[in-house]
This record gives C-alpha cells, structure tokens and sequence, in this order.
C-alpha cells in the first residue's frame, strides 16, 4: 500500500481537455503513476478493446473518467464488459448531464453531476466527512471554460472556478453500488458552503493483504511465544478481528523494532508505531496509543476504541507487601558482616588468651574448660544475652568478655529499638499524595515508560516552566525596559523540571513488566496509563495508586496520513460502540480476569510474610543441628569401630606372641636350647 492509497491512477478523458499529472503528487512528494488515455482517439464502438490491456494488467483497480455522458457510459459499459471485476473502483464526471449512467456495471462508482432541481434526495450536512478518495481526485481535475482544463491544487479552488453558464451553483456527488443500482447521495459542493460528504466514497477496502505494527502491552495486545511461532491476543486484537471481519480483508503483525509507541526525536523523526507507520514500513498500527495533536502532524488516528485513559501514579502497598526477611533489614549489610566478624574474633581472642595462660601458670592443667569450641559458644550465649554455664578465670579474659558483653548489649539494644521502628513504619500508608509530593522528595525513586506520552508530557512540561522562567528572567533582569515593570519574586514552581530530572537520573522504564518488578522489589513509583495500572492491579495484590489521574487521552488506531482505510475503519468503530462490542470486549479482559485480594483495612497484626523469615531461620538451626548430629555421630561410630578393630589386633598380636613362646618351650615348660 502507499501512503494514500492510489498506487496508480488511470485517467480517462477528450483531448479537448488538457491535464497536469503534477498534481498527483502526496503530501511527502511521492508520485503516483498516472496513465492517461486519449477518448477523443479511441474507437467508441470498441472500447473494450482499446481498453483491454488497460483494465485487466492488475496494477490498479481505481480509474478516473471525464467526459461527456454518452463517453462516460460506454467507458463504463467497457469496462464492466472487459473486466468485470467487483473490487474495481471508478469516480466519472459528467460534464454535459445533470444525470449518471446506472444499473449497468457490476463494480461500484462515483459519478459527480451538476445540480438538478427536481433531484429529491436529502443529505445530512452535519456530518463532514473529507474522502481521501474524493480529494485525490480533485487535485487532478479543474473546471472546464472554453473548452479548456485548467488544474488546480484543490476541491475548493477548482469548484469555485466554475463559470459555465449551463454550470449551476452546486454539484452532486452520487453513489452506485457494485450492482450499478441503489443510488444514493452521499454529498455536494456549493459555492457558499464548500464540500460536504456523508459516506466514504468506497466503503469496501480492496487493498492486498495489511501490515500492522504493534507493541506488547497486555491487555492490550499480549505476545505468546509457542513452539509453533509467535501469536498474539488481547483487547485491540480482538477490535481489530472484529474491523477485519467485517471490512473483509486480511492482515500481517509485526512487531515494533525499538519497541517504542512514539516519539519525536531531536531530529525530527518519530520513533516507534508512529513511526513505522508515517514512513510507510507499516499501513495499522494498533495499541494503546493515545491521540496526540503533535502525532496527527505525520499520521491519522481512526475513532477512539478506548477512551480517556490518563497517566497516574502506581506504588506497592505497604500494608501489604511484607518482607519475610524484614529482621534482618534493621541493620544494613556491613553492619551485619562487622557484627559476625567481631564475633568470631572474640573467639578466638579467648581461645588464646586462655591456651597461652594456662601454658604459662599452670604446671600440668588436667582439664580444659575454654576449648575452641567452648569459646565460640559462650560468644553465641553473651550475643542472645542468656550467658553461659562457665566464665572465663583468668583477670584478662574476663575483661575480653566485659567488653564484649557490654557491646553485645549496645547492639541488641539499638537492633530491637530499629526493628521495632522498621515494622512499625513499614505499616504506615505513604504521605505521598500528588505529584507536588512526589516532586519534594528524594527517598522514593520514579519513572516513566520509554517512547510514552508519560515521557513527551513530562518532558514538554519540564521545557514549558523552563521557557517561563527565560522569559522571567529576561523581563526582570535583561530588558532594556525593565524599570518600566514591577518585578516581583519568580511565581512558578519547578515541579516539572524537578519530577523530569529525577526521571532522568532514574532512567526510563523498558517495559510495562520491568517498572511492575521493579516497584515491587524497591523503593519505587511507577507512572503509568490508567488502563494498564487496573490490569495490574487485576491481576496482582498489593498494588496502590496514588493521586488522581491526569493528562487524560483516548486511545485510537493508528494510519498512514489521508488512508483511504481511515473513514471506514471508524465508522466501523463507532457501529461497535452503538452494539456495545467494545464494552463487552472491556467486560472480557479487565473485570473478567480479577483476582480477590486479601482485605488491608482495620487494625491487624503482623502476618505470616512478615514474620516468616524468622521461622526459616529456625527451621534452617534445626536443619543444621540435624546434620551436625549426622556427622557427629558417624564420626563417633567411625571412631569406636576403629578403636574396636585397634584393640583385636592388639590381642590378636599379644596371642600370636604367646603362641610363639609356647612353641619354643619343652614338655615341662623349659625353654629349648638352640
């Protein structure tokens, strides 16, 4: 597909009419192919012929035809004669009727006409309705006077040209289905008022097969990896099935490369959906992108399929996310390993104060009450405050072990007194209630979605109170007229530059999944679109928003400027909105997939996932003593077998040695001479 739906444009016209194929230039400078044959030249009575090659090439099925009315039906005769082909699309202006030829073609057209008095037929001009088709046409087509086609660049000018006598002041534009019947009136030009259409030109898309570019962003469109490739599911895919269906035509998925929605970079190109589709590497683009008035500069938004959804503020509940392992947050992590150290230098500082006194005071020390292992347990008995059955009992030990003591004091004292503090707060709700909030502070962390309007909103306000300030600042400072103004202190805040710079610091998020994990398992905010922030919280406990919503935004397909797809894919839209298709579709992935989450009001107690950790350790203790006692056991077992097999080969040689004593003796006794 190009970017405006005529790949080629075969025009058919008298050679008393002169055209410029300039004109059939897009808004980018592409263009289009135009092919122009010659009526005045062709043989009327076998125009199918001429024709022929023309109308059944396959490389376009739109023609333009001008002329008078007996031409416009023969070419019409002719081609339906000679291709017959339904999907072909045909717009024919009669300039010496106030009638259109119809029940004679099996395709459908549209044939503009001079008014006529006695037409009967209403149009309703409330609803303006600019057809790419209609457009595309009148950019290659000007009035006839003298005989003379003069182009124009657009509908207005040409109409408003129109000086013929037999010409009056409004035109009709006439519709003929593919049956070449049922005709209707789906608009009119007039000198005063301009153009008014009610109905896209050709309702049918007849395009090849469609590419639309997406994102992953459940629920939105949600991408599953299957041993059988990649298949995609979620709300905007099924409105899109549901538009296919019903336009009848087919499509392709592929997938964003920078997996971005869209933004303006520095250099003036879009990133992401937005610009896949502007450059033409895609003809849809479906998600939740919001309708902008900075990105209706380079594509066209369809009808919104979701409305009004806003940026909010998104943090884990405190009340309910507790860290089983909590006790242990009390002290930081070096503070942890220098507490272990110390202990185990107690240790074994004792251990060798006592070893080296004994070895020096005492002649033979008959029992050793302090081995290594005794040391290490008195430690563990003066950390727990419960003391153990022996003391040390020489004077510089005991001093080791006051000091020791006195410090394990200190430390159990400030580890309770903490603990007791983190619990406590870790249960009260945030005092963050706004973006004023969340801007005066530090402690928390917070970020947008990259290539997002939560990024472009952020942004563009951080640039707006920059410019303020400039401009301030030039007044009072600067200016050459400044003792004309009465200066006062700057009055705008800096909320926005604040919130953007700590965004920046904190880098954006990647994807919807990343800020979820995040916000979880840190100290962090997620600014997120409201639709997504309720599926989260749908799908996942301990989850709170903070704020109200703002910066509010429908959501709406995305199109390639003037797409000739873009009127009947919304009014596709707005028919299921009337048949309340899109509020089921809603119903089926938001309220649908709730999950019950556990009630966090009232005064409770501490839960299971606070403590937790607690009983882990134990049961770690437990587990270890266990193995401990495994061990210990088949050591002594492998000691007392040893010991046991030690003393039979004793006696083993002991009786080996009397054996041989024996056999050296006599009868009597008597050892035998050698």
């Amino acid at each position: 597909m190009s970017d405006s739906g005529f790949l080629e444009v075969i025009l058919l016209t008298n050679t008393k009419f002169e055209i410029d194929t300039s004109v059939f230039v897009s808004d980018n400078g592409t263009l289009y192919s135009v092919r122009l044959y010659n009526l005045y030249n062709m043989n009327t009575s076998n125009l199918a012929g001429s024709l022929y090659t023309s109308l059944t090439d396959g490389t376009t099925n739109r023609f333009i035809a001008i002329g008078t009315y007996t031409e416009i039906t023969d070419i019409l005769v002719a081609a339906n004669n000679t291709a017959n082909r339904k999907e072909d699309q045909w717009i024919v202006v009669s300039i010496d009727s106030f009638e259109c030829p119809g029940n004679i073609t099996m395709f459908s057209f549209v044939c503009i006409v001079q008014y006529d008095n006695n037409y009967t037929g209403h149009i309703n001009v409330d609803e303006h309705i600019y057809d790419l088709y209609l457009s595309q046409l009148w950019k290659a087509i000007n009035t006839y006077v003298d005989n003379t086609l003069y182009v124009t660049q657009n509908l207005n000018d040409y109409l408003t040209t129109i000086k013929a006598s037999n010409t009056s002041s409004q035109l009709n534009i006439i519709k003929y289905n593919n049956n070449g019947s049922a005709e209707s009136l789906i608009g009119y030009w007039t000198r005063s008022n301009g153009l008014y259409t009610t109905e896209v030109a050709f309702s049918n898309v007849t395009e090849n097969r469609l590419t639309v570019v997406l994102i992953h962003e459940p629920p939105f469109i949600t991408k599953i990896e299957t041993a059988d490739g990649v298949r995609y599911e979620g709300y905007t895919i099924d409105i899109l099935d549901e538009i296919a269906r019903r336009l009848n035509f087919e499509y392709s998925f592929h997938y964003v490369p920078d997996g971005e929605y869209g933004v303006l970079r520095s250099d003036g190109t879009w990133s992401g959906i937005i610009g896949e589709v502007a450059r033409g590497a895609a003809d849809i683009g479906i998600g939740p992108i919001s309708v902008t008035a900075e990105r209706e500069t380079v594509i066209d938004f369809t009808a919104p399929y979701y409305d009004f959804a806003g940026l909010q503020l998104l943090m884990r509940d405190p009340t309910v996310y507790n860290d089983m392992f909590a006790f242990a947050s009390a002290f930081t992590g070096i503070v942890w390993i220098t507490w272990f150290s110390i202990q185990i230098s107690t240790a074994v500082i004792l251990y060798f104060f006592h070893r080296l006194q004994l070895k020096t005071f005492a002649a033979k020390p008959q029992h050793n009450p302090f081995s290594f292992k005794e040391c290490v347990w008195f430690v563990m008995g003066s950390i727990t405050l419960a003391g153990a059955d022996r003391s040390p009992i020489t004077f510089s030990s005991r001093i080791l072990v006051a000091g020791f003591w006195f410090f394990c004091q200190i430390m159990m004292g400030t580890y309770t007194a903490n603990l007791a503090a983190f619990m406590t707060s870790s249960r009260l709700s945030y005092s963050i209630e706004s973006l004023e909030d969340l801007s005066t502070q530090t402690s928390i962390s917070y970020s947008v979605l990259k290539g997002t309007v939560g990024e472009t909103y952020f942004s563009r306000m951080a640039n707006i109170e920059k410019n303020f300030y400039d401009l301030w600042k030039e007044m009072s400072y600067e200016s050459d007229n400044v003792g004309n103004f009465a200066v006062w202190e700057y009055p705008l805040g800096e909320k926005y530059t604040k919130i953007w710079n700590a965004i920046q610091a904190t880098g954006l998020v990647q994807t919807t999944d990343d800020g979820i994990q995040r916000l979880i398992s840190d100290n962090f905010a997620y600014i997120h679109e409201t639709p997504m922030i309720k599926y989260q919280m749908n799908k996942q406990c301990g989850l709170l928003t903070i704020g109200s919503p703002f910066s509010s935004k429908p959501y709406a397909l995305v199109l390639q400027q003037n797409s000739p797809l873009l009127d009947s894919i919304s009014k596709t839209i707005l028919q299921m909105q009337s048949e309340t298709i899109i509020t089921e579709l809603k119903d089926k992935w938001w309220k649908n997939s709730t999950i019950t989450c556990p009630s966090t009001e009232g005064n409770q107690g501490l839960s299971m996932e606070a403590v937790g950790g607690i009983f882990i350790v134990m049961a770690i203790g437990c587990g270890i003593s266990f193995l401990i006692l495994f061990i210990e056991l088949s050591w002594t077992r492998y000691k007392s077998v040893k010991q046991i097999n030690k003393i039979k080969e004793n006696e083993n040689k002991m009786e080996m040695k009397d054996n041989h004593a024996f056999e050296d003796k006599d009868e009597l006794g008597v050892p035998r001479k050698n």
